[in-house]
């Protein structure tokens, strides 16, 4: 019964690749990276912000229209980090010493991106669309201490965002293709619980990505 359902596994993946190569369709990949984030309309972080180096990674994709014009999605574990550097005061003839604190804002998003691709063997690209984010946990703490707070009750469980990115790509082999893109994501609606908070928080990220993509079909040139 096992051996069975190997088998029929392995032809429905056989069946589906001869499917979508020959209707020239589809591709599909992995894409991970890091970046920077930043929070709009937040006074705080105007004065005492700062960014930290984030995470983005996911699986892909891609559904190709004849010629130059593709639609790509996919899943990513989304993780935004941002410092505030508050002073603190000590005697008033010295220096004030700085308190780092972090939040780690945990995300898993959906983007839905037009691409326009250019090139043939070397390829680049330029893609925009939304994006929807569920937040999964905000990690709170202070720099050093080794310790942290959930916080994910005092802000929204979804955002939006508009994507934006440029990139290009290589042809590893026939089916095969290295990708790397500068992507900025900028967050649309306010990220703060109205009845935690009435400040307007907006949170954006640029990140650098790299990938594989795995054709499952040449595109229609027609």
């Amino acid at each position: 019964m096992k051996k069975q359902g190997i088998l029929l596994l392995m032809f429905v993946v056989f069946s589906a690749g001869n499917v979508f190569g020959q209707t020239n369709r589809f591709d599909i990949g992995i894409e991970v990276g890091g970046g920077l984030a930043s929070l709009r309309d937040n006074d705080s972080y105007k004065e005492y912000g700062s960014s930290d180096i984030g995470f983005l990674g996911g699986v892909v994709v891609q559904y190709n229209f004849p010629k130059l014009i593709s639609i790509r999605t996919g899943l990513f574990i989304d993780q935004k980090r941002i410092n505030i550097d508050f002073p603190l005061y000590g005697v008033p003839t010295q220096e004030p010493e700085n308190i780092r604190m972090y939040y780690h804002f945990n995300y898993l998003t959906i983007p839905l991106l037009a691409r326009l691709t250019f090139g043939k063997k070397i390829k680049f690209y330029t893609d925009i669309g939304p994006s929807l984010s569920h937040l999964t946990k905000v990690e709170f703490g202070f720099d050093g201490s080794g310790e942290s707070a959930d916080f994910t009750k005092y802000y929204k469980k979804w955002s939006i965002g508009l994507s934006g990115g440029l990139g290009g790509g290589i042809e590893i082999n026939r089916r095969m293709v290295g990708t790397i893109e500068l992507r900025h994501t900028m967050g649309l609606n306010d990220i703060n619980d109205p009845e935690v908070s009435r400040a307007k928080t907006k949170i954006s990220s640029t990140n650098l990505l790299v990938g594989v993509v795995y054709r499952l079909g040449k595109r229609s040139e027609k």
